[in-house]
């Protein structure tokens, strides 16, 4: 992989409610080695799988959303185990955007590991919810995380504004799902979000009645 590219699990998601305030650009890394126990995305793990974009292109269909997007977020995978690539992203969103557009990343690594990893790419965040995803600390009543441990850095004006009430004890939304129709007639849906208690269960469940393949794409990893 050469530095002006990105290994991405997936295009683009528009309009994602499930991630982050308001409605939203998703974007998911491919590749993570931290591999937690009960994580909803496993298929984002492997740094060989998904597939190779420009940063260009990829920045240009971030920005090329259909309606009204109020920011990005950025998932996995993990996101800062492409510290270069990601860093070179954020900057050409922001080339795009400025300041008003709302970026929010996901990481399992704390930030102190973040600011080593990657200090180019902080500054260029409103947001970080860091921390890897335990399933004995699950919390349904913290929105947009996945367990207890996992912490919402406010890193400008605007996620204060954004984010202010995020911590105020709250049930998170339910997962939404997306229905893909291959060329072929396949049908593909794909679930976006953070799994409450019971939820995986009910979705495997109800797809696997209707014999469909999913993929699920959520905050922890």
């Amino acid at each position: 992989m050469h530095d002006n590219t990105i290994r991405m699990s997936r295009p683009p998601m528009y309009g994602v409610t499930t991630l982050g305030p308001g409605c939203r650009t998703g974007i998911w890394f491919q590749g993570c080695g931290h591999a937690c126990p009960g994580c909803m995305s496993p298929d984002t793990w492997d740094p060989i799988a998904g597939e190779d974009w420009s940063i260009e292109a990829l920045a240009d269909a971030i920005v090329d959303a259909p309606g009204t997007t109020d920011g990005l977020t950025v998932s996995g995978g993990e996101p800062f185990d492409q510290p270069l690539q990601l860093e070179a992203l954020l900057r050409a969103v922001r080339e795009r955007t400025g300041d008003a557009y709302d970026i929010l990343a996901y990481t399992g690594y704390r930030i102190g590991a973040v600011r080593r990893r990657a200090p180019g790419v902080l500054p260029l965040l409103d947001a970080l919810i860091d921390g890897r995803f335990k399933q004995e600390l699950v919390e349904p009543q913290m929105p947009w995380r996945g367990s207890a441990n996992q912490l919402l850095h406010r890193l400008t004006p605007l996620a204060d504004k954004r984010y202010g009430d995020a911590d105020s004890p709250r049930r998170h939304p339910a997962p939404q799902a997306a229905v893909q129709v291959g060329p072929n007639g396949s049908v593909r849906v794909t679930i976006t979000g953070v799994f409450r208690p019971g939820d995986q269960e009910g979705f495997q469940q109800a797809l696997g009645e209707h014999d469909l393949g999913t993929d699920t794409e959520g905050e922890d990893r």
